[in-house]
């Protein structure tokens, strides 16, 4: 997905930018050092979004392993009950 977005202003170290949705304009805050060095308020924008599957599932297979670990770590037994 291409999205095209307007430097609105820079506030410090933010840079607001503004982009037009289907039905209501878009307002993003992103950190000034990943713009390039000129960037300047009523610059137009092209942003580029798109999934990464590959890391996506590297960062599943993460998080599972460490709800594993942690899980073994703390089950102390008992946690089923019988009414």
């Amino acid at each position: 997905m291409r999205l095209k977005a307007s430097v609105d202003r820079i506030e410090g170290k933010i840079v607001v930018l503004l982009g037009e949705g289907k039905d209501k304009t878009i307002t993003l805050d992103l950190p000034l050092e990943i713009f390039p060095k000129n960037v300047q308020e009523g610059d137009v924008i092209n942003l580029s979004l798109t999934v990464d599957r590959k890391e996506t599932a590297a960062r599943k297979e993460r998080i599972s392993k460490i709800i594993d670990k942690f899980s073994e770590e703390n089950d102390s037994g008992g946690d089923i009950l019988e009414i």
